[in-house]
């Protein structure tokens, strides 16, 4: 469904949801939503989703813990 035999071009925008979260929603040329991606800013983890245009999540993503 996300495969493409060509380079397709995509625009990404964000939007600011509140002070502390951020939504990045990323668009193809002819203006279509193709994914989302939100969540926090200031968690300690900054947990991500990677979401589809429907709102289904495909991926979810975290920063890595660095212990010293």
């Amino acid at each position: 469904m996300f495969c493409n035999p060509y380079t397709t071009e995509l625009v990404v925008r964000r939007r600011r949801e509140s002070l502390k979260r951020d939504r990045f929603d990323v668009f193809d040329l002819s203006d279509n939503l193709i994914f989302t991606i939100d969540g926090g800013t200031w968690n300690i983890r900054r947990k991500r989703v990677l979401r589809d245009a429907t709102g289904l999540p495909l991926l979810s993503m975290r920063t890595k813990l660095v212990r010293f």
